[in-house]
């Protein structure tokens, strides 16, 4: 377990510095989205330091840090099919306002989701009782509104919001995509762990069979997912320096981030 924490340690302060340098910046859709992202692994490595540490006293905190680890790898999934997107990614000559072009509408589909569950459970509660038709016209407008970035022009009238994006890719296609791609299909393995830890979010005879397994052969796992967030966070913040050439701080991190990778990980693969 020891080799876990200072992967956490360091994904915590790197992602405390970027959240405070941004926290002031007016973020356009795709800084917002990585920011987003930036945030959960910031939260989840505080919480997830700690059950580590106390693992040897509780071996229930597993189930706990199953749940927190599994919709980070998530993240990766999606953003390693965003920057697959970008055919000349690499090229610098390519101007990267044209890229951005590609990037915006694709990071607005990913914030855009549970929007539509949310139109339906407004349906659904009408229907049964709990809310009247004046209730659900005002609240389709009021969500409407609040959400207008990502609905086609909603004329305020109380008639259900159409979302601009189609539905976002499931986790199995995510990695059918990536694994269908030579330079990815290698890091596209991390689907295998987010399927297992799926077991955890349902009730069934695979939860129990993998609550099961030697808490020594799980603690493998988790020292083999450590390193996708960690590349992650490095693309993330790539993104955002290339995004913004003229910040030093950005490129600072993402720098740091690029060389911990590299000696801590890639030095020390066995």
């Amino acid at each position: 377990m020891l080799v876990i924490h200072p992967h956490l340690r360091y994904l915590n302060l790197l992602t405390e510095k970027t959240l405070k340098h941004l926290d002031s910046k007016n973020l356009n859709t795709i800084e917002f989205f990585c920011v987003g992202m930036i945030q959960r692994i910031h939260d989840s490595s505080n919480s997830l330091k700690l059950l580590f540490e106390h693992l040897d006293e509780f071996e229930g905190h597993e189930f706990s840090i199953g749940i927190l680890i599994r919709p980070l790898i998530l993240d990766s999934l999606i953003f390693m099919n965003l920057m697959n997107s970008i055919s000349s990614f690499e090229d610098e000559s390519i101007d990267f306002k044209e890229i951005e072009k590609i990037l915006e509408p694709l990071c607005e589909k990913q914030l855009a989701d549970g929007l539509a569950t949310t139109v339906s459970y407004i349906e659904s509660v009408t229907t049964f009782g709990f809310k009247t038709e004046e209730d659900k016209k005002n609240t389709f407008n009021k969500f409407a509104s609040d959400n207008s970035a990502y609905f086609e022009p909603h004329l305020g009238d109380g008639s259900k919001p159409k979302l601009k994006h189609k539905k976002v890719e499931s986790a199995k296609q995510l990695f059918e995509s990536l694994a269908q791609t030579q330079d990815l299909k290698e890091l596209s393995k991390i689907y295998d762990s987010y399927a297992l830890l799926s077991k955890y979010d349902h009730i069934g005879i695979l939860y129990y069979q993998t609550r099961s397994e030697p808490i020594s052969e799980k603690i493998k796992k988790y020292r083999n997912i450590l390193p996708h967030l960690i590349l992650n966070m490095t693309s993330i913040h790539l993104l955002l320096s290339k995004m913004n050439p003229e910040d030093d701080i950005l490129k600072s991190l993402y720098i740091s981030c690029f060389k911990y990778y590299d000696v801590e990980i890639n030095t020390k693969k066995t």
